[in-house]
């Protein structure tokens, strides 16, 4: 993950997101605090649409809203939520042989490689963040907690009655 780091700090820098010394000091938060250059970005307050916009026009890779979609069970079926983990992306959609996946590293070939063997499938890159399509794959392949945790949200005391006996 660090040489994708490296690469996406220098297009950032490049671009004129972030400075140079803010790219350095977010390297350094991000390994020592074991979490991803693009976590600790949003963290320091660089927009996620700025991230993805960027290394889409680099990649020349669309961008993707994934918080906004709705995903079907058919396509997560196509690849099991382990190795959607593991590789950190999200399938969102499937047309034939063609399994669109979203991707926070675009420069990691071997990975895309494997999941096309392991799918059977061509692949379609769109871009987002690891901390989006994390969220995703938990929203999407639990939906029941999803759905638990909105209805324990709703509920307040103030609808409980307590009755002794």
């Amino acid at each position: 993950m660090a040489k994708f780091d490296t690469r996406l700090k220098s297009i950032l820098v490049k671009k004129g997101v972030i400075t140079d010394e803010v790219g350095d000091q977010c390297l350094e938060a991000a390994t020592s605090e074991n979490k991803s250059f693009s976590e600790v970005l949003i963290a320091q307050g660089v927009a996620e649409k700025d991230i993805i916009g960027t290394i889409s026009a680099e990649m020349n890779i669309p961008p993707v809203d994934i918080t906004k979609l709705e995903v079907s069970k058919d396509v997560l079926q196509s690849l099991p939520e382990e190795l959607a983990t593991n590789y950190g992306v999200m399938p969102l959609a499937r047309i034939g042989k063609i399994l669109t996946v979203a991707v926070a590293n675009p420069f990691d070939i071997l990975k895309l490689d494997d999941i096309q063997l392991v799918t059977h499938c061509e692949l379609r890159p769109v871009l987002s963040t690891d901390v989006t399509i994390r969220q995703a794959i938990q929203r999407c392949y639990h939906p029941e907690e999803e759905a638990v945790a909105g209805l324990l949200e709703a509920e307040t005391d103030e609808g409980i009655e307590e009755v002794e006996m």
